[in-house]
């Protein structure tokens, strides 16, 4: 029997040795996403357009 998982969210576990505004800005930012987490990140803002890769969101 195959699993089924439910992939709408997930949790992520993991200590960073440095500021949590630090650790914000990583998660808060398509640049900082792209830097640790995953090759490429890109957020789009409610109206189509792509957002800054340093922008917050």
């Amino acid at each position: 029997m195959k699993a089924v998982y439910d992939w709408s969210q997930f949790h992520v576990h993991m200590y960073y040795l440095m500021l949590l505004e630090q650790v914000f800005h990583y998660f808060s930012t398509a640049k900082g996403l792209g830097s640790f987490f995953n090759h490429k990140a890109v957020h789009t803002a409610g109206d189509g357009t792509h957002r800054k890769s340093d922008e917050q969101v």
